[in-house]
């Protein structure tokens, strides 16, 4: 009979949850961290050359020169695309004025 009682006391104990730790939820994740904005830098100077330096290119030379400088001004483009989408934009402030 004392064993029945024991055991009864036990399973009742477990059941109840009163011999499980405390149990607390998870912290909350730290919210995302603000993106420093970016600043455009000044397009550096080129150096210039004429046609007549051009001319003693082969066509398919000068054709290839055309090419890399597409696809330089392209990555140009997304870059500069990248930089300005790091700067927020803040909302029109009212006028007081009117």
């Amino acid at each position: 009979m004392r064993h029945s009682i024991s055991l009864l006391a036990l399973a009742s104990t477990a059941l109840s949850g009163c011999g499980l730790p405390n149990w607390t939820a998870p912290p909350d994740p730290a919210p995302p961290t603000a993106i420093q904005a970016l600043e455009l830098p000044f397009p550096p100077a080129l150096p210039y050359v004429s046609a007549k330096e051009l001319e003693c290119l082969s066509p398919d030379t000068f054709r290839r020169l055309l090419e890399r400088e597409a696809i330089y001004n392209r990555y140009v483009e997304t870059l500069q695309a990248t930089i300005q989408s790091s700067q927020v934009k803040s909302p029109a402030s009212p006028n007081p004025a009117q």
